[in-house]
């Protein structure tokens, strides 16, 4: 799990301590109460990763990537126990292959990510009660 592709002499080498990558997230959700029963809201998100990364624990590989996220959601408040929601969003990513593998390598790897560009779209309801 902590070894890395060689570039230069082949083969697998141990992974440098802390080489991991740089994680930035921020986001913003300004509402707006129409009535005391419903709200709505806007919100945008932003992930920067800048180099690949491996995830010990979930063993799992998360690419270098940046992703913008734009959406909306409504809220209606039933009771002070019951409330549904309705939420949207539009994803931007740009995934790359990270600093320490090549984007166009000289020799094909198999083991490198591909950089990638893509659009996300998400819908999501959810009903809350409170007992």
């Amino acid at each position: 799990k902590n070894d890395i592709p060689n570039l230069f002499g082949g083969g697998l080498v141990p992974e440098p301590k802390n080489s991991n990558s740089h994680l930035v997230i921020g986001s913003v959700e300004p509402s707006y109460q129409v009535t005391d029963n419903w709200k709505v809201a806007t919100n945008y998100s932003f992930l920067y990763r800048s180099d690949n990364f491996y995830n010990q624990i979930e063993e799992q590989f998360s690419p270098a990537k940046t992703k913008h996220s734009v959406g909306a959601s409504t809220t209606y408040a039933f009771s002070q126990t019951k409330s549904i929601e309705l939420k949207g969003a539009h994803a931007w990513v740009e995934q790359e292959t990270g600093a320490l593998l090549p984007t166009n390598p000289i020799s094909r790897i198999e083991s490198v990510p591909p950089s990638l560009s893509y659009e996300v779209w998400t819908a999501s309801i959810a009903a809350n009660i409170r007992f």
